[in-house]
């Protein structure tokens, strides 16, 4: 489930950004000459309920590097339009909702944190059943 709210987030960004930034979701080993985001799940959990049920939770945190020089107020115009892109997001057929946004910058970098909870099923394995009961009484 992870890596398929890592391609949503990922697909809403380049929607968004377009060519002007790359989306990276693995860690950048070197700095680079270009603006770009990175994707990183940060905590996951998940909960079993009833039956085959289960809700996973799920915490990202997405960074906006910039190599511009009005750092500030592009980060400033950045925070505006990941809200809107990662308000929903597309897993599969459906549409998730992200949660609990929050932004910090830290030495001229966006750190932008949002959360994507989601109901799974898992199929359960058919068990066997009795072929011939018989009750006497």
């Amino acid at each position: 489930m992870i890596n398929k709210i890592v391609k949503g987030i990922s697909q809403a960004l380049s929607k968004e950004f377009g060519d002007s930034c790359s989306v990276y979701t693995e860690p950048v080993k070197e700095e680079l000459n270009e603006t770009y985001f990175t994707i990183s799940n940060t905590a996951h959990s998940c909960e079993p309920k009833l039956g085959n049920r289960y809700n996973n939770k799920n915490s990202f945190t997405i960074q906006y590097i910039s190599k511009s020089d009005n750092v500030r107020e592009e980060i400033g115009n950045v925070i505006e339009r990941m809200e809107e892109a990662l308000r929903f997001i597309q897993i599969d057929e459906d549409l998730v909702r992200g949660s609990s946004m929050k932004s910090t910058i830290v030495e001229e970098v966006l750190n932008f944190q949002i959360d994507y909870n989601v109901r799974t099923y898992k199929s359960m394995a058919e068990s066997e059943r009795m072929n011939n009961l018989k009750l006497e009484g």
